[in-house]
């Protein structure tokens, strides 16, 4: 039996306040999940106003005109519920989960956490508190701090380059005014996306949305997309720690790219146990205890490379091995193998990912909002069994170029280990 969501394609209409909804039919569990997409991010964010878009996200579950943030979560755990906020490059909003039989009461909520949200400085203060601890936690990070850095070299000059959770010194000087500003000029219905999948009958979903969401007014706002280039950089970090974390990093394509579907496709064959990556750094020499291969896609462009934990003394030859391994892929390419088993894992994964509704509607939403139809997700699998070693093989010599990879180390230095 195939699974729930390769019944028919998504059911898509639009309202006259230019809210766009998607609807799947998914009856596997009685529940439904959904996800409000908001043209926003960090794209949108203004000069020294960095994390302004994840505080705002926030704030709409911190009260309304109605119903403090105590009733809110009151109400959201009476429903056996949850609502939370979503903070991206070019997106946010809220996602949510609830049983079916409480459709209308969430979708209501909804609506009003969007329409009457009131922003307070005393829940303003709360919220900054909490981005505040984040961001201290994602500093205590190795990770995170070496994924940070390799976006500001990678995507310097742009949007991109910045932190979706913000700095400190930027949240901590935002303002009321501001975040309410940024609440009237951007939760608006002109340009969103609504994506519900769950038990749900699609005539009465839409009757019921359309009555909901009918008054709710704003105006729309577009996607736009920043061109970028990179040259070659490197950048280290001194962190007095035991290992060493490092990436090697290219920009890639965006989701609306064609060439997308043959990188996830080297991404399939790179990356995990099985990836030649893996057996270079872990079987045949044992310098790296970590090794992964990474495509992160957005909008326009995307960040694709891999990332290494090793020890400092096998720094230089993690350099080399990868060097000599990219120049490899871009001299010889893969094999007819490498190419087939990586297709079959990406389609497998996605077929088991996509079987939540929360899956299905965050690809509902953000494939819509980036353009692509709302059926992609289903889509999809067909898309990436047609790429072709030969695909692959094109986009490994156009993106791993060694003159425009950017590479960052973090860890200790060899005098002060």
């Amino acid at each position: 039996m195939k699974a729930n969501w390769y019944k028919p394609n998504p059911h898509v209409f639009r309202l006259k306040n230019g809210l766009t909804c998607v609807l799947n039919r998914n009856d596997a569990s009685p529940s439904i999940s959904f996800m409000i997409g908001l043209v926003g991010g960090l794209k949108e964010e203004a000069v020294r106003k960095n994390g302004s878009f994840n505080v705002l996200s926030r704030m709409l579950l911190r009260g309304t005109g109605k119903k403090d943030a105590q009733a809110i979560a009151r109400q959201i755990d009476t429903l056996a519920g949850s609502i939370e906020p979503v903070a991206g490059k070019n997106v946010f909003g809220l996602f949510g989960t609830f049983l079916s039989k409480d459709m209308k009461q969430s979708v209501s909520l909804l609506k009003e956490l969007l329409a009457d949200a009131a922003i307070t400085q005393k829940e303003l203060t709360k919220v900054k508190e909490d981005v505040l601890s984040e961001i201290r936690q994602k500093e205590d990070e190795p990770v995170s701090v070496t994924f940070k850095t390799m976006y500001e070299v990678l995507y310097e000059g742009h949007p991109y380059g910045k932190d979706v959770s913000g700095t400190s010194d930027d949240v901590e000087k935002l303002t009321r005014k501001e975040i309410a500003g940024l609440y009237k000029a951007y939760v608006s219905p002109g340009s969103a996306v609504l994506a519900i999948s769950g038990d749900i009958h699609l005539k009465d979903t839409e009757k019921l949305v359309a009555t909901v969401f009918s008054r709710w007014t704003g105006r729309a706002r577009t996607l736009e997309k920043l061109p970028h280039a990179t040259l070659r950089k490197e950048r280290k970090v001194e962190r007095q720690i035991f290992q060493t974390h490092m990436t090697f990093a290219f920009l890639g394509p965006g989701v609306g790219s064609e060439d997308r579907y043959a990188a996830e496709v080297m991404n399939g064959v790179l990356s995990g146990m099985g990836g030649r990556i893996h057996k270079k750094l872990r079987e045949e020499r044992p310098y790296a205890y970590a090794v992964t291969f990474f495509n992160q896609m957005a909008y326009e462009t995307g960040a694709l490379g891999i990332y290494i934990g090793t020890d400092l003394k096998h720094a230089q030859d993690v350099r080399a091995v990868v060097a000599n391994e990219i120049e490899e892929i871009r001299r010889h390419g893969f094999s007819e193998e490498e190419i087939a088993i990586g297709r079959r894992y990406l389609i497998g994964s996605q077929r088991t990912r996509m079987q939540t509704n929360s899956a299905i509607v965050s690809s509902m939403c953000l494939d819509t909002m980036y353009g692509l139809k709302a059926d992609h997700f289903k889509r999809w699998p067909a898309l990436i069994d047609k790429v072709t070693k030969e695909d692959v093989d094109e986009v490994a010599r156009k993106y791993l170029v060694l003159d425009k990879m950017v590479t960052i180390q973090l860890g200790p230095t060899p005098d002060k280990r």
